[in-house]
C-alpha cells in the first residue's frame, strides 16, 4: 500500500572529473562484474560509506525506513552479481553507530587513509536533515541535539569539506533526508533552494527526489525515490540491454518511475537533475539478468548437443535467474558454460552439493581355518561309520557319549577333559588333532589380537574381527573400534567446528569448542579467543549498562536484557527497566493530559499515577480548571474591528481600527453567588444593601452583584487569578466593545438595530421590584455573551479620557496611563436606550458604588 507523508529526499552525485553526455562506452558483460565496474571503467578500488538512522537517542524523532534503506543498498553493493564491492571496502553505520564522531572519523580517517586518485567513493546518508541558524543545513546524527545543531550535528559545510579532501576522481554522495510530522512541527524543514550549494561546482551532478515544496511518496518500505533507485541498480535501469546499469540510465529510470508512482498515489513528485556535463556510460552496477542470459544460452547449446541433461538445464535456469541462490553451485554452472569444467568433472563437483547417498555395506566374510580347509568337518557319526565293522576297535557307550559331548561344546577344555578320561581311546587321536587345531587357532587369534592392540587402529581391529568374528576378544575389539571411529569422526569434525566457532565468534561457541576438543592444538587458540571475547563482552556489557544507566530508557534496558540474558547486571537491569517503562508511561500520560488540559484528562492521569511525580501539579490543575469553569467564560478569537462611532457622542470619536489578541470573557457579569464565594474565602467586606431589594445577595444568587467599587472588582480578579493559575482581570475598553459587538462591524446594539424592549433591561423596560435579571433572560449576542447592554453597567480597566480615541494605539489599546475616573460600559437598568449602544462610553470615580454597576472578568492564557 502506498501512503503519502511529508518528506524531502535529496540525492547528490558528485564526480571530480568532468561529466558529459557523450559516446556510449563498450562494456563486456561476459567479464567478471568486478572487471566491468573497475578495470573496464578505469576505476581502481571502489569504497562505500553507508549511513542509516531510524532510531535516535532522542526517540521522539525516530524514523521508519532510514536504516532499512542503508541495509538494502549495502546488500545490493555486496552482491557479487550486481555491485561486486569488496566487503572490506564498505562501512555500514546504523542507528547508534552513526554518531557525529563515527561519521567524521569514517570520512576523515577510514576513507582518507585508503582512497587514491583512481578510486571511486560512494557515500549514502538516510536520516533527518534540519536547518540551523543562518539557513545552515545539517545531517542530524544519532547523538545530535536538535536544539543545538551547531555543536552536535554535521553541517553541509563540514561534510563537503571532508569529501573535497578525498583524492578520488569519482565521488558519489547520496543524501536521503526525511522529516517526520513531529519534527516538521517543531523544526524547520530544508525548504530553501540553496542549502546544498556547498556540494555544487565543476563536475558535480545533483539529483533531487523532489522539489522542496513537494511531498514524497512511500512504497515497499522505502521512499519512492529509494525504492526505484534500488530497482534501477538491480538491473531494471539497464535500458540499452548491455548488461550494465549506467549513470544516465539510472536517471532516466528514476525520473519516469518516481513521477508515475507519485501520480498513482494522487501526489506530485518530480525528481530534478542539475548538471553541466555528465559522462554517459559511467557504470554503476551489473544487470544480473543479462549476465545470466549469456551463461544460459551457452548451457542451452550444450543441452541441445546432448552434453547436459534436462534436469541440469532446469536447475541452471533457476540458479541463474534467482537472486540469492546458492553462489557456489551457480559458479559451477558458470564454469561449465565457460568450458572451465568438463561435464564429467562438473558432475563430480556437483555431488558435493547433494545430500550424501546411503552407502550399502557388504559384510566381510570370516576366513576359513587352515586346518579345516583340506577335509570335511570331523564328526563322531562319520568316525563311527568309518570304523563300524572293524572288530575290536569301537569304544564303549560312555566313551562315545563323552566324545559327542566334547564335540558339541567344541572347546579346548572339553577336548582336554575327554583325553584325560580316555587317553587310549580309538577316538583320542581325532580328539588330539582337534585340540591341536584349536590351540593353533587360539595362538593365531592371540597373535592377531596383540597386533591389533599394538597398532590400535580401526583397520587393525577390523582385520581381527574379519578373521575371528567369534573370537575371544570380539567384544573388546568392537568396543575399541567404535571408540576409534568416534575419535576419528571427532577429529574430522574439529576443523569444521573451529570454523563454525570462528564464524559465530561468541562465548558460547568458543566454550563449546574448548569443551569438545580440550586436547586439540586449536584449543589453545580457541581459549585465547574465548578469553579475549569474554573481556570484550565484559567491556561491552559495562559500556551498555553504563549507557542504559545514563539514558535510562526502556529501549536501552531492553537491549541490555536481550544481549546479556545472563549478564552480571541482569537483575538490576530488569528492575530498572520496569521503573523506566513506568516513568516513560507516566511522562507520556502527563504530556497527553497537559495537551488536552481538561478535568477529565488530568483525572485519568491521577487514576493511573496517584503518586506520580506530577500528581501534585495535576491536582492543582484540576482545581484551576474547576475554578475556570466557575468563572463561566467564553473564548473570543483575536481580530480587528472599527472602535467608536462617528454618529455617537464626542468621546466615541473618531472611529479607529483596533487589533486584539484572543482572550476569554465572562458570559455574564459576576453573580451574587460567585462574589459571595469570594467574600467567604477572603473575609472582605460585603457591598452595601440594595435600594430595590432586601437580602439581595443571599436571596438572588444568580443575579449580578452590584454596589461594588473598582477596587472590589480588582480584588475579586486577584483572588480568581490565584485559584485558576492564569491572569484574571477586568476587560479593557477595547476588549469589552469588541466582545459586545459579537464581531459584527458598525453594529448599534449587541443584538443589532432592533428595539431594545425585547432585548435588554433598561429604563423603560424595568418593572417594579428587583431591577436586575438572570443570565438567560434575554438572548445572547453572536459570541454567546449575555446582557452586554442594560441590566448593570460594567467596570472596565481603562482610565477615562474624552480625547483618548485620537491617540489610541492600533494594537491592544489599554487606555490612558492615568486619570481620575474609570470607564464604565454597557448601560444599566436605570439608563435610557441610547446608553445601551455598543460604542457609548460612561465614567465613574473608582471608589464610588451604585446599584447600577457590576463587572465581568477576562481570563488570559486559556486554550481557545
Amino acid at each position: 500500500m502506498i501512503r503519502v507523508q511529508p518528506l524531502l529526499v535529496i540525492l547528490f552525485l558528485a564526480l571530480a572529473a568532468p561529466l558529459v553526455f557523450g559516446q556510449e562506452k563498450g562494456f563486456s558483460v561476459e567479464a567478471k562484474p568486478q572487471e566491468v565496474l573497475e578495470a573496464q571503467a578505469g576505476i581502481g578500488e571502489r569504497y562505500a560509506l553507508l549511513i542509516g538512522i531510524s532510531k535516535y537517542a532522542n526517540t521522539t524523532i525516530d524514523l521508519n525506513f532510514a536504516a532499512n534503506d542503508a541495509r538494502a543498498l549495502n546488500d545490493l553493493l555486496l552482491d557479487p552479481e550486481i555491485g561486486a564491492y569488496k566487503p572490506e571496502n564498505i562501512r555500514l553505520l546504523l542507528n547508534e553507530e552513526a554518531t557525529r564522531k563515527n561519521i567524521m572519523s569514517s570520512l576523515n580517517s577510514w576513507l582518507g587513509n585508503r582512497v587514491q586518485e583512481q578510486d571511486s567513493v560512494l557515500i549514502f546518508y538516510s536520516g533527518h536533515g534540519a536547518l540551523g541558524n543562518g539557513n545552515e543545513a545539517y545531517w542530524v546524527t544519532y547523538d545530535a541535539d536538535v536544539e543545538d545543531l551547531y555543536a552536535s550535528a554535521l553541517s553541509n559545510t563540514d561534510i563537503s569539506e571532508l569529501i573535497a579532501k578525498l583524492p578520488a576522481k569519482r565521488k558519489l554522495t547520496l543524501i536521503d533526508s526525511c522529516y517526520s510530522e513531529a519534527t516538521a512541527k517543531k523544526y524547520r524543514a530544508l525548504v530553501p533552494s540553496d542549502i546544498f550549494q556547498e556540494f555544487t561546482g565543476e563536475g558535480v551532478v545533483t539529483i533531487t527526489a523532489s522539489t522542496g515544496q513537494e511531498k514524497s511518496v512511500e512504497v515497499g518500505g522505502h521512499g519512492a525515490f529509494t525504492y526505484h533507485l534500488l530497482e534501477a541498480l538491480e538491473g531494471k535501469g539497464d535500458v540499452n540491454g548491455n548488461g550494465v546499469v549506467e549513470l544516465d540510465e539510472m536517471w532516466n529510470y528514476l525520473n519516469t518511475r518516481v513521477q508515475k508512482t507519485a501520480a498513482d498515489a494522487g501526489n506530485r513528485q518530480t525528481p530534478v537533475l542539475l548538471a553541466d556535463r555528465l559522462e554517459h556510460g559511467f557504470p554503476l552496477t551489473i544487470n544480473p539478468a543479462r549476465a545470466a542470459g549469456a551463461t544460459l544460452n551457452q548451457l542451452k547449446e550444450m543441452y541441445s548437443a546432448g552434453t547436459i541433461t534436462v534436469d541440469e538445464i532446469g536447475e541452471a535456469e533457476q540458479l541463474l535467474t534467482t537472486r540469492g541462490a546458492d553462489p557456489e553451485l551457480r559458479k559451477l554452472y558458470q564454469d561449465l558454460a565457460a568450458g572451465v569444467l568438463t561435464p564429467d568433472y562438473f558432475r563430480r563437483m556437483r555431488e558435493f552439493h547433494r545430500p550424501a547417498a546411503t552407502i550399502s555395506s557388504t559384510p566381510v566374510q570370516a576366513a576359513t581355518p587352515v586346518a579345516a580347509a583340506s577335509q570335511p568337518p570331523f564328526t563322531s557319526e562319520s568316525f563311527l561309520t568309518e570304523t563300524a565293522g572293524t572288530a575290536g576297535t569301537t569304544g564303549s557307550y560312555e566313551e562315545t557319549e563323552a566324545y559327542r559331548a566334547s564335540e558339541l561344546v567344541d572347546s579346548a577344555g572339553a577336548w582336554e577333559r575327554f583325553l584325560s578320561q580316555y587317553p587310549n581311546s580309538v577316538l583320542s587321536e581325532t580328539a588330539r588333532a582337534r585340540l591341536t587345531e584349536m590351540r593353533a587357532q587360539e595362538r593365531a587369534e592371540t597373535m592377531a589380537y596383540d597386533i591389533a592392540k599394538a597398532g590400535d587402529t580401526e583397520a587393525g581391529w577390523r582385520q581381527y574381527l574379519a578373521r575371528f568374528p567369534n573370537g575371544n576378544y570380539v567384544s573388546e575389539a568392537r568396543g575399541r573400534m567404535q571408540q576409534l571411529q568416534e575419535s576419528r569422526q571427532h577429529q574430522e569434525r574439529e576443523p569444521a567446528a573451529y570454523i563454525v566457532a570462528e564464524s559465530q565468534n561468541t562465548e558460547e561457541g568458543w566454550t563449546n569448542f574448548v569443551r569438545e576438543f580440550p586436547d586439540s592444538q586449536l584449543a589453545v587458540v580457541a581459549q585465547r579467543r574465548l578469553d579475549e571475547l569474554r573481556q570484550e563482552n565484559r567491556e561491552n556489557e559495562n559500556s551498555l549498562y553504563a549507557k542504559a544507566l545514563e539514558m535510562d530508557t526502556p529501549v536501552l534496558w531492553d537491549q541490555y536484557i536481550q544481549e546479556y540474558s545472563d549478564g552480571r547486571f541482569l537483575s538490576e537491569a530488569m528492575e530498572k527497566r520496569t521503573a523506566s517503562v513506568r516513568r516513560v508511561e507516566e511522562e507520556t500520560r502527563h504530556q497527553e493530559s497537559a495537551s488536552l488540559d481538561t478535568r477529565e484528562g488530568w483525572m485519568a492521569y491521577l487514576d493511573k499515577f496517584p503518586e506520580g511525580p506530577n500528581a501534585g501539579a495535576a491536582r492543582t490543575r484540576i482545581q484551576q480548571i474547576t475554578w475556570a469553569e466557575f468563572a463561566d467564560v467564553a473564548p473570543i478569537a483575536g481580530g480587528s474591528f472599527l472602535m467608536g462611532n462617528a454618529k455617537d457622542k464626542g468621546d466615541a470619536k473618531p472611529p479607529h481600527k483596533v487589533e486584539l489578541d484572543p482572550f476569554h470573557i465572562g458570559r455574564t457579569v459576576v453573580t451574587n453567588a460567585q462574589f459571595s464565594k469570594f467574600l467567604e474565602e477572603t473575609g472582605r467586606r460585603a457591598p452595601s444593601l440594595r435600594k430595590f431589594a432586601s437580602n439581595y445577595m443571599s436571596a438572588q444568587p444568580d443575579l449580578p452583584v452590584v454596589n461594588v467599587t473598582y477596587a472590589d472588582a480588582e480584588a475579586y480578579c486577584k483572588w480568581m487569578t490565584e485559584k485558576i493559575g492564569s491572569t484574571v482581570r477586568l476587560p479593557t475598553e477595547a476588549e469589552w466593545e469588541y466582545a459586545a459587538g459579537g464581531g459584527q462591524a458598525s453594529i448599534l446594539y449587541p443584538w443589532g438595530a432592533g428595539d431594545p424592549k425585547t432585548q435588554a433591561r433598561f429604563n423603560g423596560n424595568d418593572p417594579s421590584g428587583v431591577k436586575t435579571v438572570k443570565k438567560e433572560t434575554f438572548a445572547s449576542n453572536k459570541f454567546g455573551l449575555y446582557n452586554m447592554a442594560g441590566n448593570v453597567a460594567e467596570w472596565v480597566s481603562d482610565y477615562y479620557s474624552n480625547k483618548y480615541y485620537k491617540t489610541s494605539p492600533a494594537r491592544m489599546p489599554a487606555g490612558p496611563p492615568s486619570g481620575k475616573e474609570r470607564v464604565v460600559r454597557g448601560g444599566s437598568w436605570d439608563n435610557g436606550k441610547d446608553e445601551l449602544r455598543v460604542a457609548r462610553r460612561a465614567k465613574r470615580e473608582p471608589y464610588k458604588t451604585d446599584d447600577t454597576i457590576g463587572f465581568r472578568v477576562v481570563i488570559e492564557g486559556l486554550p481557545q
